[in-house]
């Protein structure tokens, strides 16, 4: 039914995931990349720098233009970012030397973030209250279901020639005109939003913990991707490696998104419902810790998909509760940024804490670790109930 209202919302949904393919692309031929930097020292690890560079630069991208985002025209800017993602992307794959795979690498992520801002920040102001939440309900299992398309998409090229796994990059050129054809065939019936106050209270969203809250998560749900990888068991005669594992976790990410708004009637306010999914999150990161190699770390795995599936959209609506106009725009700027720092750091947690304690840190202790420190964070975060207003919402406060 929502997608029979509005279509461009469906696509716009496929051009928010479409960043994931700056990492599932280069994934399978990271090997192959070495041979760009055979001439510099340590070539395996400045592979791997080669590897997460997109996110530092996402998150640096994203702090930049957090302050800017009332000022720029979010539909330009969507189309700025998807042709740059397009021809960095494309471009990155055919280079000849190290130094140009890592500036097209870099080229790759700033443009990332030019496409995940204006999602986030058309998907909060640019629909109807239903169709916002129905959004930034599904961003994160259509990312993981789209990351699995372009995940055997690149199998096959690769097959060919490892270079052309990198034309995968040219999909969102497509979206992009199916969302520019959806939204112009529907902008004669819709209904336009009217303009909201902007709101501040007394109580407000405390900033500095809820940016904090969605690094660490983060960091958590990526070193839980690299415990994944190292899954390897055998239940009953059905041998489960990496592959079945990540369907165990998408599968708890698409039932968390299904049941969403039931749950969030439920539960009623937005702080209990963000509580509640650290703790079933924090549950599966020990689960997953204490079950190591055996069988109980699949529906370990499916709680962990169910928790993410709930954790982000909770925080965007909260934000969009409590912020309007250019704040909440700039707090986007903001946990965006956060996300992809958390993200970058993520593959050198594991090693630092081993370094430290003397003794091998999985990736699943070090996110149960994480998840640990956020119980203290998310019972603390609420958000404005009585509030006044104080400025039209297209009014910059400063």
């Amino acid at each position: 039914m929502r997608l029979m209202r509005d279509p461009s919302a469906a696509v716009l949904l496929l051009i928010g995931a479409s960043p994931i393919t700056t990492s599932v692309a280069v994934l399978p031929i990271l090997p192959n990349t070495v041979v760009w930097f055979s001439d510099w020292p340590g070539p395996e690890l400045i592979a791997q720098i080669y590897f997460v560079i997109p996110t530092l630069m996402t998150a640096m991208m994203a702090l930049m233009l957090r302050g800017r985002l009332a000022q720029i025209d979010q539909r330009r800017l969507l189309a700025v970012g998807i042709a740059g993602f397009a021809a960095f992307g494309v471009s990155s794959g055919f280079v000849s030397s190290g130094e140009g795979a890592m500036l097209t690498r870099a080229g790759v992520g700033a443009s990332a973030a030019l496409i995940i801002m204006p999602f986030n920040v058309l998907a909060s102001r640019g629909f109807d209250g239903p169709t916002s939440t129905w959004l930034l309900t599904y961003q994160s299992p259509a990312t993981s279901c789209y990351g699995l398309l372009v995940t055997a998409a690149t199998t096959w090229l690769a097959a060919i020639n490892w270079r052309y796994v990198h034309f995968s990059f040219s999909l969102p050129l497509l979206l992009l005109g199916m969302f520019v054809l959806t939204r112009f065939l529907t902008s004669a019936h819709r209904l336009q939003r009217p303009i909201a106050p902007y709101y501040e209270g007394a109580s407000t969203l405390d900033r500095p913990r809820l940016i904090w809250l969605v690094a660490v998560h983060m960091l958590a749900q990526i070193l839980v991707f690299l415990q994944i990888g190292e899954i390897a068991l055998t239940v009953g005669l059905i041998e489960i490696r990496s592959a079945a594992a990540m369907t165990f976790y998408l599968g708890g990410q698409l039932f968390g998104a299904v049941i969403y708004r039931v749950f969030a009637s439920w539960i009623g306010s937005v702080s209990s419902h963000i509580r509640v999914a650290l703790i079933a999150s924090f549950v599966s990161m020990v689960g997953l810790s204490e079950s190591e190699g055996t069988a109980s770390v699949l529906p370990c795995l499916v709680l962990a998909g169910l928790s993410f599936s709930h954790i982000m959209p909770a925080v965007f609506e909260m934000m969009r509760e409590s912020f309007h106009g250019c704040i909440q725009e700039r707090m986007i700027g903001s946990v965006i940024a956060a996300s992809f720092f958390g993200q970058f750091a993520a593959p050198f947690v594991p090693y630092c804490a081993s370094l430290l304690l003397g003794f091998s840190v999985s990736p699943a202790t070090a996110a149960a670790a994480a998840s640990t420190l956020l119980l203290p964070t998310g019972c603390r975060v609420s958000h404005c109930r009585d509030r006044t207003i104080v400025a039209p919402r297209n009014t910059c406060v400063p």
